[in-house]
């Protein structure tokens, strides 16, 4: 192998990419980089690519835990109608103040 495969060169720094907005902002600088020809389009395709990815994984995750939100809110409703209020938390997973989930049905 010649000796330069292992060196490394510098990667610019990347803004925050755990959020859709992170992703958009780095996708937008991929996008112009590869317009001013900073980047070459074979390499901006792949990053890009690589964004979209975590941008739906991000969006994945984000529908998850509001999904698991609301189902723990409808828990709680549904056990409020036939319990007292403690006696609710209790059924929907909640113990000495934090949510504990159960088995699976």
């Amino acid at each position: 192998m010649p000796e330069n495969e292992h060196s490394l060169t510098p990667i610019p720094w990347v803004g925050k990419l755990h959020t859709i907005r992170g992703v958009r902002v780095e996708l937008a600088k991929v996008y112009k980089d590869c317009r001013q020809g900073r980047l070459p389009a074979a390499e901006g395709a792949k990053l890009a690519f690589i964004l979209l990815g975590l941008g739906r994984l991000i969006e994945g995750s984000d529908l998850e835990r509001r999904v698991e939100n609301l189902e723990r809110q409808q828990q709680i409703h549904a056990a409020l109608n036939m319990q007292t209020p403690a006696d609710a938390l209790a059924a929907a997973g909640w113990k000495d103040g934090h949510y504990e989930p159960g088995e699976e049905n």
